[in-house]
C-alpha cells in the first residue's frame, strides 16, 4: 500500500496508475489526513462483452423499424 499526498499525485499519476493496475492500493492524503483510495478494477469487469452476445440478448417487439418508417412515409404521401 502506497500513501501519497495530492501534490505527489499530480506529479506521479502515471507511475501510481501502473501500481494500481498491478493490484496495489494507493491512499491519497490531504494535509496528512486520508481522503481517498485508488483501487484497480477486477480483470473480469474491465473486459467488454462481445457484441454478438449482446445482440443475442436483445428481444425486439413489434415490427422492424424499417417497416415502421416505410409505413409512415407512405401515409404522409396520401
Amino acid at each position: 500500500m502506497t500513501v501519497v499526498s495530492i501534490k505527489e499525485i499530480r506529479s506521479n499519476i502515471s507511475s501510481l496508475i501502473n501500481k494500481v493496475e498491478h493490484g496495489e492500493e494507493v491512499i491519497i492524503t490531504r494535509r496528512g489526513k486520508k481522503v481517498a483510495i485508488l483501487q484497480g478494477i477486477p480483470a473480469q469487469r474491465r473486459q467488454f462483452q462481445p457484441q454478438s452476445e449482446f445482440r443475442e440478448k436483445i428481444r425486439i417487439k413489434g415490427q422492424p423499424m424499417s417497416a415502421v418508417v416505410a409505413g409512415n412515409r407512405s401515409e404522409e404521401r396520401y
